[in-house]
């Protein structure tokens, strides 16, 4: 189990679980260093993993860009950092596949994009490339700063966790072809896709 609070392992030990903590803070360089050294030295590798770091300083029908930056940080660069520290220490075989899977959201979704421009690069799958989301998301957050960000078609809903996801989504999308011949896998799953009784 990886957290930033210690307190939810005690929780599920209390209940006689086994669960192997490390604390981790995905926007922390060190902390993701230490935890990748932890991860092969403790289990000399791994098989699964589940990216469910995410942030949202909205409310309900409330869309305030003024924490951008700290929502693209924790949820589009922390969970990369966190892949490309790991990716040496998944172990492959031609039998069994590791695993990604990263929690995301519907309003990552590329229907969200109102620019045609914009869209059409996310779409054009054969050409992504990591520079080009980092662009976007720069550029996404230089908007922010001048303040036309909704004049230049970026999501009209939770704005900055939009992005954040998307910019995850289109990364997935790059590490699945990137290694889909290594016996990697690698998804997206959106949790408010489920129904809900």
């Amino acid at each position: 189990m990886l957290s930033r609070d210690k307190q939810q392992s005690d929780s599920l030990k209390a209940e006689n679980l086994h669960v192997e903590y490390c604390q981790l803070d995905i926007s922390d360089l060190r902390s993701v260093s230490d935890f990748a050294f932890w991860i092969s030295h403790k289990f000399g590798g791994l098989d699964i993993l589940v990216n469910n770091a995410g942030v949202s300083f909205n409310e309900i029908n409330t869309n305030s860009v003024e924490h951008a930056e700290t929502v693209i940080e924790t949820n589009f660069y922390g969970p990369k950092l966190l892949i490309e520290a790991l990716l040496p220490f998944f172990r492959r075989s031609a039998t069994d596949s590791s695993r990604i899977l990263n929690i995301s959201s519907q309003l990552g979704l590329l229907s969200k994009v109102k620019n045609p421009k914009l869209r059409e690069m996310l779409a054009d799958e054969e050409n992504l490339s990591e520079n080009m989301i980092e662009k976007m998301v720069a550029n996404f957050i230089g908007s922010v700063k001048k303040g036309t960000w909704k004049e230049e078609g970026w999501p009209e809903v939770w704005t900055d966790y939009s992005v954040s996801k998307l910019a995850l989504n289109t990364y997935s999308k790059i590490l699945a072809k990137r290694y889909q011949s290594d016996n990697m896998k690698v998804n997206c799953f959106a949790l408010d896709s489920l129904e809900h009784p």
